[in-house]
């Protein structure tokens, strides 16, 4: 989970990968954009990858589990009240006797 502040709007933006079911792959992300002056939400939307976006993030192995080593790392609010989510894979490959984290950015 991840929660910025915005304080241009008075808003908090919390963004989190969800799952359908316990111990399943990542479908999707969430997102809640809560309004600080009216203390609830002003928006919330899930929105499932499609095997497009799957392909892109993959390193190897089945799409559905394309996402399940991403974290959520950058959230950038624009002046719009836009805001760009930013997520890198955290997975450990072994080449040789050096073990590694290779961060991978997901194409925008």
């Amino acid at each position: 989970m991840h929660l910025k502040v915005d304080n241009l709007n008075n808003r908090y933006i919390i963004n989190t990968f969800y799952y359908k079911k316990n111990r399943g792959s990542i479908e999707g992300l969430y997102t809640c954009i809560w309004d600080r002056d009216k203390s609830g939400p002003f928006a919330s939307q899930f929105t499932e990858f499609g095997d497009s976006l799957r392909d892109e993030a993959k390193r190897s192995g089945l799409l559905r589990f394309a996402f399940d080593n991403y974290f959520i790392r950058q959230v950038i609010v624009k002046k719009t009240a836009a805001s760009l989510l930013a997520a890198e894979d955290y997975t450990s490959d072994t080449r040789g006797s050096n073990n590694a984290l290779e961060p991978v950015r997901l194409p925008v």
